[in-house]
């Protein structure tokens, strides 16, 4: 029984990661954070500047709130 539900949760996570932006998890490089900081100070929003950069939202909002621009 154990196995089985470590093979459900392992099954489960994979869906979930494949629903995930490509770069979800991934470390940011300097230059995906001026491309980020710019856009947000140009007015782009968040569900834009997730997509543009294949994060999610979330993930989004943390980078923004690091430097500021956003409470995390």
């Amino acid at each position: 029984y154990a196995a089985a539900e470590a093979l459900e949760k392992s099954e489960r996570f994979e869906r979930r990661k494949q629903q995930l932006p490509p770069k979800t998890g991934e470390p940011w490089t300097e230059d995906e954070d001026r491309k980020l900081l710019s856009g947000f100070d140009a007015g782009r929003g968040l569900p834009d500047l997730a997509a543009a950069h294949q994060r999610t939202q979330t993930g989004v909002r943390a980078r923004l709130g690091k430097y500021g621009r956003l409470a995390a």
